[in-house]
């Protein structure tokens, strides 16, 4: 049973996602996009994050770039299958990304 409130779309590209664990140690890890929606992404990483993590994310291949929350981090094969929630700024910004896609016909 799927609970999302929006349907995500599957997108190629990369993420890049900064954090601080418990003990203040900053961490980085490069990661494979997978699908995205006005509320948040889901992305393939090396690295697992704990839920509840505050990250900094920045994409150039979906024009992603702030902070957001990660909801739930489980292992796939060798990496790790991230959901990413976004705060309401990037909320905005990804909702008026894919609104001027749409107007281009893209």
């Amino acid at each position: 049973m799927n609970l999302r409130q929006l349907k995500r779309e599957e997108i190629q590209g990369k993420v890049r996602i900064h954090w601080r664990d418990r003990s203040g140690a900053t961490f980085g890890s490069l990661g494979r996009l997978l699908d995205i929606s006005e509320l948040g992404m889901g992305a393939e990483l090396e690295r697992r994050i704990e839920p509840g993590t505050v990250v900094h994310i920045e994409s150039r291949d979906v024009h992603v770039a702030g902070v957001a929350v990660v909801r739930h981090c489980y292992q796939k094969g060798m990496g790790y299958r991230v959901g990413i929630q976004f705060n309401n700024r990037l909320n905005r910004q990804v909702h008026n990304l894919r609104e001027n896609s749409r107007g281009r016909g893209d």
